[in-house]
């Protein structure tokens, strides 16, 4: 499943919303941004900065891809 229907359906959203949403084609209700960020384990604030929040790509796949996670063979390949 594409990345933008998972969090479509996760965020009660559909995947052309999303896909307008992150072209910049349309805005946000707060409701949704909330949404959002509980989806992707961010704090609202995040989505507001001009600077990305997010140093560490590793986590920020993880909290794309939650389902990641599970896999034991990407787990251990990112464990310090």
């Amino acid at each position: 499943m594409g990345r933008r229907l998972k969090v479509a359906r996760q965020a009660a959203l559909s995947r052309v919303t999303i896909s307008q949403i992150e072209a910049g084609k349309r805005t946000v209700s707060t409701i949704e941004l909330v949404n959002l960020a509980h989806l992707y384990g961010r704090d609202i604030t995040s989505f507001l900065s001009d600077q990305p929040a997010e140093r560490d790509a590793l986590a920020a796949l993880f909290r794309a891809n939650p389902d990641l996670i599970e896999n034991e063979a990407i787990r251990e390949a990112s464990s310090p």
